[in-house]
């Protein structure tokens, strides 16, 4: 291979996590390798660096993979991948990518050992191996669950002592730039610094000398205005002085104006006091005696309430016995229907016994018959006389059997008889007695529904006799109000003129406004109090205008 690179084209360096491993060869004359006290290093700052070069004057491109540590600068794996010499690894490796993409797909790897590098058990792991015989592999392995898959395997030539001396004279060219490089940077940084710091020291230096200039302008005009200042104070003080002499001439004169207005407003609010107490007390009886008229009639409501409820239990007691006796008059007609029917089986069976004793009468005259021609035959038969007494004593005490069984039952009828005119005459009682009670429980309803007509009319009176009171209490608490109010701004008005009159220096008045000038006098009803309160408002705003 010849070894002219004109020109180094780095496509990638980055510091990749590295496990450098160390075995022994049992068996010099094999290739197999067979690991004897195995050392293993985790390293994660070593450098992996990518760089074209050319090569037989440019016409074919070698790829040159550097591994370093920046720590150890003894540490130096170095491999040369020609373009002609890459159809040998590539079936060595069983690679699926050319030339040009093979540098692509072997950063790809790189960069998953780094993105993999902080967890426990990494998923793509970068490993160099080397051993006793001076040979370097790096291994680029996949591990998952079932097994590790060696993705790339490359033998790199560790750093002997003529390449490790141009990786460091190369390395020592680079810190030279460097530091040529910053040395321009930190000459041209001074220069620049010192520019602006003489610049900055001119702009202070003009800054003072303006500072200098503005101190003395503004002690200039400060004495010049302290000297106007007194110049107007004295003026100020003349003109106050005068006006205060004219003022106080003006408010004496006022003052005697307003005192006699105000005497007069006093004697107004007087008479107006009086006058409200008389209507007050007027209000008050009648409001008692409208209170004694609502208690009056409360007691008469509950009069009107006890009696509903008397009427109310009159009425349901009323209703019980009608019920009651509804139930008697069933059981009664039941009872007589059966009489009824008693009395058409007696019938029938009189009507029996009249048929028969019908044919005893036959039989009787018959046997009367027979009797007398026995009579006239007695002589012929008297043994057959005998025979008929005895069958005739028989026959006659069978009649007379027969004639006490007719009056029996003749006893019966006319016993049946009597008890179906009680009966009769029971029903009509009855029947009578419910048409009271029927009236009876009307004139109870018209009386109800007059009562409660008359709780109407009373209920309707209380409403109107609580409208009124209503009335009469808004007008009172409004009149109390005003009574307040007035005797409130009386008594101010006093407090005022006497502290005026004590307190005040000669020829001047102390009066100020209250808080009672702030009142809302609109809010009242009475338009006597709304003039009131505009004359005092009128007379507090001059006194105001006056005295400030």
């Amino acid at each position: 291979m010849e070894s002219a690179a004109s020109t180094i084209d780095v496509i990638y360096c980055k510091k990749v996590p590295l496990i450098i491993k160390r075995t022994t060869i049992l068996n010099p004359n094999s290739n197999k390798i067979v690991n004897v006290d195995d050392q293993e290093k985790k390293n994660s700052g070593i450098y992996f660096q990518l760089s074209y070069t050319d090569r037989n004057n440019g016409r074919v491109k070698v790829l040159n993979i550097q591994i370093t540590d920046p720590e150890d600068p003894f540490f130096l794996y170095t491999l040369e991948i020609g373009e002609d010499d890459f159809h040998v690894l590539k079936n060595e490796q069983n690679l699926l990518v050319d030339f040009q993409q093979f540098p692509i797909s072997f950063t790809q790897l790189l960069d998953e050992c780094i993105n993999s590098k902080f967890d426990d058990s990494p998923k793509f792991v970068a490993k160099l191996i080397n051993d006793s015989a001076r040979n370097s592999i790096l291994q680029i392995i996949e591990t998952n669950s079932f097994k590790h898959i060696t993705h790339l395997s490359l033998n790199f030539i560790p750093g002997n002592d003529t390449s490790i001396k141009k990786y460091l004279s190369n390395l020592v060219k680079e810190t030279k730039l460097e530091n040529k490089n910053l040395k321009a940077k930190f000459e041209k940084s001074v220069t620049q610094l010192t520019g602006q710091l003489s610049s900055s020291e001119n702009r202070i230096s003009e800054l003072t000398a303006e500072v200098e200039n503005l101190k003395l302008t503004n002690s200039e005009t400060v004495s010049k205005l302290k000297v106007q200042y007194s110049e107007d104070l004295l003026k100020i003080k003349e003109q106050m002085l005068k006006e205060r002499e004219e003022l106080r001439v003006s408010l004496e004169k006022d003052k005697t104006q307003l005192e006699e207005k105000y005497n007069e407003m006093l004697n107004n609010i007087n008479q107006k006091h009086t006058s409200l107490n008389s209507t007050y007390s007027h209000v008050l009886a009648h409001s008692q005696s409208l209170e004694t008229q609502l208690n009056t009639l409360q007691q008469q409501y509950d009069k009107v309430n006890l009696e509903s409820t008397t009427s109310k239990k009159e009425i349901e007691s009323l209703n019980y016995n009608i019920q009651v006796l509804e139930k008697k008059l069933l059981e009664k007609e039941k009872d007589y229907e059966k009489s009824v029917d008693q009395l058409n089986n007696k019938n029938e069976k009189i009507i029996e016994k009249d048929t028969k004793l019908k044919n005893n009468e036959k039989l009787i005259e018959e046997l009367t018959r027979k009797n007398s021609k026995l009579e006239e035959d007695l002589d012929y038969q008297v043994n057959q006389g005998k025979q008929w007494k005895e069958s005739f004593n028989r026959t006659r005490n069978e009649i007379n059997k027969g004639n006490q069984i007719i009056r029996h039952l003749q006893n019966e009828l006319r016993s049946t008889k009597s008890k179906s005119k009680i009966k009769d005459e029971v029903t009509i009682k009855q029947e009578k007695l419910l048409e009271e009670r029927h009236n009876t429980i009307k004139e109870q309803e018209k009386r109800i529904e007059e009562l409660k007509e008359q709780l109407k009319e009373k209920i309707e009176k209380i409403k109107s006799l609580t409208e009124q009171h209503d009335k009469i209490s808004k007008e009172l608490s409004e009149s109390k109000e005003r009574l307040e109010e007035s005797t409130n701004v009386i008594n101010y008005l006093q407090k005022q003129l006497n502290e005026d009159a004590l307190s005040r220096p000669i020829g001047v008045s102390s009066f100020k406004p209250s808080k009672y000038s702030t009142f809302d006098f609109d809010k009242y009803s009475s338009p006597v109090a709304q003039t009131d309160y505009k004359v005092i408002r009128n007379s507090y705003s001059i006194l105001h205008g006056i005295i400030y």
